[in-house]
């Protein structure tokens, strides 16, 4: 079997029972094992190829598998460098070619990957039908441990214990916050972040996502599945978490002039109709559920507004990331996150309107709404850019239902009805004061919203878009 080096996780040495292994109680003759561990594509053969049916052009869908190796105990000096270059190669933190070139990897004093990366996990137990903690401790934390990854779980519901673990968390002191309660949950942890005093720093915690319910609540780990190439699977982003490295994140201020809140990923527009439920607006969660969808279309007035946007090309150059523009203090900042694109006047020539009614209106900075919300498919991570796309009242409801269900693909974009801007600022003025806007699935009141992208403000774990190399080893 042939593996690359960017499918490897990691090594372990191990009793001949497969448990893990003191160097200090090798005994000389008796049989000891070589653990290595790694996912690899599926429908991999032998030589490191794919079967004849597999499209390079698919997402690839991962397993977790493990090869043994036995030695005698007289060979530790030789299977311990061994073992080391592996975890060393293993390593994300790592360059591999240089490590190779400097021979480092053969030197047990060198080769050593380092302190143990610290995972801070939380977990929503009520995601992925009341499984999610079963689901993580069978599928997500043997591969942390095969990646020599220390963890610290927090298991929560409540949106203000998130909150607070959020204003409290130490900087600096884990790799990463792996996220496994959805896009609501996600948003509450942001939430925090953006209140603290440091949070110029805090915001900077690389954070992840492990999509434990990959339904319509995890339109942001859907987005990352999307940039990684990866099928969206609990298997495939915890190898994310491994092999992955911050990237910078976009973040969207929304303010309703007496409150901000700070998006990763959607906002919806939502009608004051009272039987809707607040959490679950928007007609984007209901796209694999055609008959409600129907139902929902056929009983939904037009929404009435206005929308103004920033034009794109009102600037000769691409946004700059907010960290380029202002400082990251090491110490405390109390200055709040500033729109300042709002500085010029809406009646310039630098905003463009858009007039209602529509037949639907969302904003999205990433590519996926909804794991089956292929909203934006040219959205980038960390572009600078929000996504408004709007069918306007003069389209049938009829071209609405048709629309959405070419979401999935994107295909609705190549619908005439559909229009899509991409901008880093707009405001939504509804006619009907009582309208909401869905952020992340949260509702928040008008009158109206004023919207802003910060590029780069945040960071999360995504796999390099360049791989570390195309190096091979050979089992």
């Amino acid at each position: 079997m042939k593996l690359k080096w960017e499918e490897v996780i990691g090594a372990h040495l191990q009793t001949a029972c497969g448990q893990p292994l003191s160097r200090h109680a090798i005994v000389p003759r008796r049989v000891y094992m070589l653990a290595l561990y790694a996912c690899t594509p599926e429908g991999l053969l032998p030589d490191g190829s794919h079967h004849h049916h597999h499209k390079d052009d698919l997402p690839t869908r991962r397993n977790f598998r493990v090869w043994t190796f036995r030695f005698y105990g007289d060979e530790i000096d030789r299977v311990a460098q061994l073992h080391h270059a592996l975890n060393r190669c293993a390593d994300p933190r790592r360059d591999v070619l240089e490590d190779i070139l400097h021979q480092a990897l053969l030197n047990p004093n060198e080769a050593i990957s380092g302190s143990l990366r610290k995972f801070r996990v939380l977990i929503d137990p009520n995601e992925g039908s009341g499984w999610s903690l079963r689901k993580y401790e069978q599928l997500v934390a043997p591969m942390f441990r095969a990646a020599n990854i220390d963890t610290t779980l927090d298991i929560t519901t409540d949106g203000e214990r998130i909150h607070k673990v959020a204003e409290q968390l130490p900087l600096d002191q884990f790799e990463c916050v792996a996220i496994a309660g959805g896009d609501s949950y996600l948003h509450e942890f942001i939430q925090g972040l953006m209140s603290r005093s440091d949070w110029k720093r805090a915001i900077r915690q690389p954070l992840g996502v492990l999509p434990i319910d990959t339904g319509s609540a995890n339109g942001l780990a859907a987005s990352v599945a999307h940039h990684n190439h990866e099928i969206l699977d609990l298997v495939n982003a915890a190898f994310v978490l491994i092999k992955g490295r911050p990237q910078d994140l976009d973040i969207t201020s929304v303010s309703n002039g007496t409150e901000t809140r700070y998006s990763v990923l959607k906002l919806e527009w939502g009608l004051s109709d009272a039987e809707q439920d607040a959490f679950s607006v928007g007609i984007l969660r209901d796209l694999r559920r055609s008959m409600s969808l129907r139902k929902h279309i056929a009983r939904t007035p037009t929404y009435s507004g206005r929308i103004w946007y920033l034009r794109q090309d009102a600037d000769d150059h691409q946004p700059t990331r907010y960290f380029q523009e202002h400082t990251e203090d090491d110490g405390k900042c109390t200055k709040e996150l500033a729109q300042d694109l709002f500085s010029v006047d809406l009646g310039s020539g630098r905003w463009v309107e858009l007039h209602g009614p529509f037949r639907s209106a969302w904003v999205t900075n990433a590519s996926h709404a909804t794991p089956s919300a292929f909203v934006a498919p040219g959205a980038q991570f960390d572009d600078g850019y929000t996504y408004i796309t709007v069918v306007d009242s003069t389209q049938p409801r009829s071209e609405v239902w048709r629309m959405l269900f070419s979401l999935e693909t994107g295909r609705h974009l190549k619908r005439s009805a559909v229009q899509q801007i991409g901008t880093r600022a707009l405001k939504l003025q509804p006619e009907r004061a009582s309208d909401r806007l869905c952020v992340d699935g949260h509702p928040m009141s008008g009158p109206f919203f004023v919207v802003q992208v910060h590029r780069g403000l945040a960071r999360i774990v995504a796999l390099p878009r360049q791989r570390q190399t195309n190096a091979i080893i050979d089992r």
